[in-house]
Formats: structure tokens, C-alpha cells, sequence
């Protein structure tokens, strides 16, 4: 089955899912849903025989350009354990059985997941209890990430001077680091540090504001 006839059923099937739990589909394979500043995303790669499905969560708070998933793993690895990939099959009943498990997956442990930790309080029990330790819950959630993640969650609810640790170390993990990419983060970890430093916390909430708005608009939701 090729892959145009692969993706249009995966949308046709996934659009009653999409409506009963609020996602919206960011494009054919890439389904979207907003929770207090953080994203749940649900995520399809097609390929030339077959597909596999990933599950991620992204804050909104700590600007990016595009749709991540570092924080999150294949469907088939988050609680359960089974086979990653769907639709090897040569027709589409084949297809739709895949899909069968596929939603039942997405209804038993990926909303409960994005429930527990899809949200900034969530994600930052999910660090503090060192979760991310165990590859069924994530796949390459580097310890760089796990201080943004923690971090930034901290600033959105305010707890500003609980931030700083986790900053800190994120700074001291890019310190050797002269990419461009590493060199803007230090200086916007850098910043934020002297914020909380002189507790310009009205500064931070505007701050947090901004990078909420320039992430959804760069992503376009």
C-alpha cells in the first residue's frame, strides 16, 4: 500500500479520535493539542511499507521553532510492549486492524500519560522522580532538555527562585559548547538568571509570555 493511500487512512480513521479528546491535526500525520501552555503531540512517520506512531509532550514557554519530540517515545514502547510497526500489510483491512491497536494504544496509554505529565506541573514531577530514566516513558530526553523542561516550568508557575538550579546546570552543560545554537541558549539562560537574581518577576512573566507567543506562532497553532 503505498504511502499517500496510507496517510489519507490514518487521517480519515484518527479525525473522530481527534475530535472526542481535542487535537487538532497540525498536518496529515502530526495531531496537536494545547493544555496549559504545554502541547500533546501525536506523531505519524510513514513509510514505503508501514508506519510507526510517537507520543510526545512540549512546553510552550521555552521558545522553539518547531514541533519536537524528545520528550516523548513510540506509542508501542510508553507502557505496553509491542510490535512499532503498522500497515506492512498489502491491503487496507490489514491496515485498519493495525489501527485498531494503534487507538486502542492511544486511549490507554497515551492519554493517561499526557494527562499525568502534560502539563507544566506534570513534567516537572516527571523529572524531579527521575522518570525519565526508564526508556518505555522516553527515548533520548537528554539531562540538557530535562533542565530546560524543569526550569521553564518553574518560571511559568512563578516559582522563580526554584528555577535556578535547574538553569544553572543547563548553562554549565553548554559552557564548553561554541555552536551558534549553544551560544543563544547561554545567553538566554544567562538572562533569565539575572532575572531571578534580581527578582524582576514581573519581567520573567513577560518574558514567559513572549516565548509563548513566539512558539505557537512559529509552529503555527
Amino acid at each position: 500500500m503505498d504511502r499517500k493511500t496510507i496517510k489519507k487512512i490514518i487521517r480519515k480513521t484518527l479525525k473522530p479520535f481527534a475530535e472526542e479528546h481535542g487535537f487538532q491535526f497540525h498536518n496529515p500525520l502530526i495531531l496537536l493539542r494545547e493544555k496549559e501552555s504545554t502541547i500533546h503531540i501525536i506523531n505519524f512517520d510513514v513509510f514505503v511499507r508501514g508506519f510507526n506512531c510517537l507520543v510526545a509532550i512540549q512546553p510552550l514557554y521555552f521558545p522553539e521553532d518547531a514541533v519536537h519530540l524528545s520528550f516523548g517515545n513510540s506509542l508501542n514502547y510508553l507502557k505496553s510492549k509491542v510490535a512499532g510497526v503498522w500497515g506492512s500489510g498489502d491491503s487496507e483491512a490489514e491496515l485498519l486492524k493495525d489501527l485498531d491497536e494503534v487507538m486502542r494504544l492511544l486511549k490507554n496509554d497515551a492519554l493517561p500519560w499526557f494527562e499525568d505529565y502534560g502539563t507544566p506541573r506534570g513534567i516537572i514531577t516527571f523529572i524531579e522522580r527521575e522518570l525519565g530514566r526508564s526508556t518505555y516513558l522516553v527515548l533520548g530526553f537528554s539531562e540538557y532538555l530535562k533542565c530546560i523542561f524543569l526550569g521553564f516550568s518553574y518560571l511559568y508557575l512563578k516559582k522563580y527562585h526554584k528555577a535556578k538550579p535547574a538553569l544553572r546546570k543547563a548553562y554549565l552543560l553548554l559552557e564548553e559548547d561554541k555552536e551558534d545554537w549553544a551560544m543563544e541558549e547561554k545567553k538566554l539562560l544567562s538572562e533569565m538568571i539575572k532575572l531571578v537574581d534580581k527578582n524582576a518577576n514581573d519581567e520573567i512573566d513577560s518574558q514567559i509570555s513572549k516565548f509563548i507567543e513566539y512558539t505557537k506562532k512559529a509552529i503555527k497553532i
